[in-house]
């Protein structure tokens, strides 16, 4: 088992592989890199239309709450 865990060791760290390897983790890292700038970059825009996303919602919910009360009669809505 140990033989087993050197020799996938050894095929790793090849030394022929590293530019491949050092390719894999620049285009990840810059990858990674873009969606962190985009996510921080977009992240008050984001929070705004959420924010009046649930405005209007409310906004409806709150509409559709008078007009039950008023046709049940309950409530604060006038009779």
């Amino acid at each position: 088992m140990e033989l087993r865990i050197l020799l996938i060791a050894l095929r790793v760290l090849d030394p022929r592989k590293w530019r491949m390897r050092l390719l894999q983790l620049a285009g990840g890292s810059a990858l990674l890199g873009w969606f962190w700038f985009k996510s921080v970059n977009d992240a008050e825009i984001v929070a705004a239309l959420r924010e009046q996303k649930h405005v209007e919602r409310n906004a409806r919910i709150r509409a559709a709450m008078r007009q039950r009360e008023a046709d049940y009669g309950i409530g604060d809505a006038p009779r």
